[in-house]
């Protein structure tokens, strides 16, 4: 994640925190994602093949032209909470993802979910 910020937005990393493991999956693929919230930064975020970074007021984040899945857990880590979170789709590196069954619970700890995770119709 640091490198990639330095990388791909131009940022130095100086402050972050776990904040949400997310697993997704569909017929062929399985991902697991975990979400950092950056406390603090050097840098101006740049533009890249990338990411182009854009600001948006947290009541004005746009969820209907985003993933189907950040809706149930984006305003959570935004509020500051620890989340996991499973998502299955129709396909995940397809043009047209659909959300079939999602799994949203928030923790205290997230840790565990990193390493080891074996979850229940998660497996490879």
């Amino acid at each position: 994640m640091i490198r990639e910020a330095k990388e791909e937005l131009g940022l130095k990393i100086k402050e972050f925190e776990l904040s949400a493991v997310l697993y997704f999956k569909d017929k062929q693929n399985f991902m697991v994602c975990p979400v950092y919230i950056i406390r603090n930064f050097e840098g101006q975020p740049r533009e890249s093949e990338e990411a182009v970074p854009v600001w948006f007021h947290i009541k004005d984040i746009p969820y209907s032209h985003m993933w189907p899945d950040d809706i149930y857990w984006l305003p959570k880590v935004l509020e500051g909470k620890k989340v996991y979170g499973e998502f299955v789709f129709n396909e995940i590196y397809g043009t047209n993802p659909k959300l079939l069954d999602h799994k949203v619970e928030i923790l205290s700890s997230l840790e565990k979910y990193l390493i080891n995770r074996e979850v229940e119709g998660f497996s490879k």
